[in-house]
């Protein structure tokens, strides 16, 4: 292909991209802030659920020290039960 004709579908493929980024953007931006005024009014409704919906980082350590110690029960369950069926496999 001519070196011309490679110009002219690049600047076209560069162009409608543009023009999909420009028909799409405003969608999102009007979702985004749609989304933004349904979690503020959440939030004051229900502040214990908001708690838990929170970052790590955000959350009361209580919280997250308690979750840790369920998932170390679970994980320590699920041990002792592998190891029960690998001695009964043995046997």
């Amino acid at each position: 292909m001519p070196a011309k004709l490679l110009i002219v579908i690049a600047i076209l493929g560069i162009a409608g991209l543009v023009v999909f980024n420009l028909i799409n953007t405003p969608k999102h931006d009007l979702a985004t802030a749609e989304a933004d005024t349904v979690n503020e009014s959440s939030a004051s409704v229900q502040s214990d659920e908001s708690i838990a919906n929170k970052p790590l980082g955000q959350q009361p350590k209580a919280m997250v020290d308690q979750a840790t110690a369920e998932i170390e029960r679970a994980q320590q369950i699920e041990h002792d039960n592998m190891a029960q069926m690998a001695s009964e496999a043995a046997q």
